[in-house]
């Protein structure tokens, strides 16, 4: 996100991938966000922030997840998890996510109506 973006926004959805080196990014990049919020004057909302590409058979997840937890305990969600059916369906012609794929089940419905889950 940009500086003009970072001024202009009034709330924020955070994607972070679960990397250890995307981690240290978006701690980086929040305190950033801080920093120019801070001298604009402004404030913004940060609503949710959402790992990507996790996968809860590796170390790595929960390596990631603790310090994601601790760094944003109102506002960590569900993650989007790794999965073949989403990763494929691009090339399939879809930008839609099967009802049998798991990987992205915490997301609300198209319309809006669900929030997504917090673990």
């Amino acid at each position: 996100m940009n500086i003009n973006a970072i001024l202009y926004a009034e709330e924020a959805i955070i994607l972070v991938a679960v990397r250890m080196l995307d981690l240290v990014g978006v701690l980086q990049h929040m305190e950033t966000m801080r920093d120019v919020l801070e001298v604009a004057g402004r404030a913004a909302r940060l609503l949710f922030v959402l790992p990507t590409f996790a996968d809860a058979r590796t170390r790595l997840w929960g390596e990631v997840k603790d310090p994601l937890a601790r760094a944003f305990p109102h506002s960590l969600t569900s993650p989007i998890r790794i999965d073949v059916h989403l990763a494929e369906a691009a090339r399939h012609g879809s930008g839609q996510r099967r009802p049998t794929c798991r990987a992205s089940s915490p997301w609300p419905l198209a319309d809006g109506r669900k929030l997504l889950s917090r673990d």
